[in-house]
């Protein structure tokens, strides 16, 4: 059972930053391994709080927070919500329930001067209906991001950033401030309200399926930033190119249900009769509902450019997503090595370079510290095995390196995967953009350690 001292000890230097974010009627509060959210109650004097991803906290029970315990920041809650809350003289309750929300292990408490046994059905209802509509608050994420300071900014440009130490919630303002740090002064028309609201409606999409989740997304989008940050890309490409590469990506995997195309296709699935015999099933798919949110969400962007560069934009997605088809991997690392040194001003030219940055984005995983990526080897194997586990029981022939019952030792997939796909590609980028020596360097230091593992079995 989590105790107050246990937040004490945990998140000290946040618990600040936490409290002066209530003077939202609704806010949020994200940061590594803990999500805080405030609601003032209207008929009470009570706070409630929805929090996610605090390892081993139980729910139903009741908590009290003895002053002793968090003295300054019981001194701050008391000032600062004199007139809502209350003069806080003694000790206040935490009471938690479960609530209906599309995260696991969700729960809200309400932090009271007296003991609640419990919430009536209307107030659950309420609390319930405050998550799903405000799951975040877009002006403190905002002004979060804003805020940041360069050293934070400066970790998340760089290929040792590690999506396996972030919850899901510090993967959404992750995102957020990708963009907003690639995006920001330039001549493309945001609305940054909107692009939360976009991040947010992407999230909802992915599937909780071992590998092609949200954390993937978050992974590739990070990857994709990281190179659009770096001085030659990013002289290369135009803010329209670089917004595009940012859509296209966070919605590269959209709906993913843990299967290839291979498999909608023997299975003739919705994805497989959406793009009939010609397009591959799951990029079809991504790409189509990319541009529905776009659309949808994204509103005075659309609104502000013209007409031709609205039709470039959607091009862009269309194809960078595309591109994300394993099938034409030769044909896209080939088509890369014809055109280095021949970046033009056509649409088509900056195309491909934007795929070139997606695809090796897709693949980040080989370039990443070993530790997190031989993790991410893990979860794509699992899927795989899943896949195969489902085509046995449908009769089906078990596609190659799908079967669990006959597999093949991680270190020797994971080399056949580095020397003859991500290498060909890696090197490919690395003539045509001019950099990426760390990218490299990292993958090659991978590889040399899942050589060193084969040898060992």
């Amino acid at each position: 059972m989590i105790s107050i001292q246990h937040i004490k000890d945990k998140y000290r230097e946040k618990i600040d930053a936490l409290v002066q974010r209530v003077t939202h009627a609704f806010t949020v509060a994200a940061h590594a391994e803990c999500t805080i959210v405030f609601k003032i109650h209207p008929d009470y004097e009570n706070v409630y709080v929805y929090s996610t991803d605090i390892d081993g906290f139980i729910p139903d029970n009741i908590y009290p927070l003895i002053p002793q315990i968090l003295p300054d920041e019981l001194h701050q809650l008391k000032c600062m919500k004199m007139e809502k809350f209350g003069n806080v003289s003694g000790p206040l309750y935490l009471t938690s329930i479960r609530v209906q929300s599309p995260l696991d292990n969700a729960f809200v408490s309400c932090i009271s001067t007296a003991e609640i046994k419990s919430f009536s059905n209307d107030q659950i209802k309420e609390i319930e209906n405050i998550i799903s509509q405000c799951k975040y608050d877009f002006q403190t994420v905002l002004e979060h991001v804003r805020t940041l300071p360069v050293s934070e900014i400066e970790k998340c440009r760089s290929y040792k950033f590690s999506v396996e130490n972030i919850n899901t919630d510090t993967a959404f303002e992750s995102i957020f401030s990708f963009f907003y740090y690639a995006i920001n002064d330039t001549d493309v028309p945001i609305d940054w309200n909107q692009i939360i609201a976009f991040i947010a409606e992407a999230q909802k999409h992915y599937n909780s399926v071992p590998y092609h989740n949200w954390r993937h997304a978050t992974d590739a989008t990070q990857f994709v930033y990281y190179f659009v940050s770096m001085e030659p890309v990013s002289k290369m490409l135009t803010s329209l190119d670089k917004f595009a590469l940012l859509l296209s990506v966070i919605c590269h995997d959209l709906e993913h249900n843990g299967h290839t195309n291979d498999y909608h296709r023997k299975t003739n699935s919705d994805f497989a009769k959406e793009s009939g015999p010609d397009l591959p099933p799951l990029e079809n798919h991504h790409q189509n509902l990319a541009k529905v949110l776009v659309r949808k969400f994204l509103t005075y962007t659309l609104d502000h450019l013209s007409e031709s560069k609205k039709d470039d934009l959607f091009k862009l997605i269309t194809e960078i997503i595309f591109s994300t088809d394993m099938s034409k991997h030769k044909y896209f690392v080939d088509k890369i090595n014809e055109n280095v040194g021949k970046l033009d001003s056509s649409l088509e030219s900056h195309i491909l370079a934007c795929q070139a940055i997606m695809k090796l984005a897709d693949l980040s995983n080989t370039c990443r510290l070993f530790q997190d990526g031989a993790k991410m080897a893990k979860r794509l194997t699992e899927e795989w095995y899943l896949q195969g586990d489902d085509e046995r029981r449908l009769g089906l022939p078990i596609s190659k390196g799908m079967d669990r019952n006959n597999p093949t030792p991680l270190p020797v997939d994971q080399i056949g995967f580095y020397k003859y796909c991500t290498l060909q590609l890696l090197m490919a980028d690395q003539k045509y953009f001019g950099c990426f020596e760390d990218v490299v360097a990292q993958f090659n230091s991978n590889l040399s350690t899942w050589e060193k593992l084969a040898k060992e079995l």
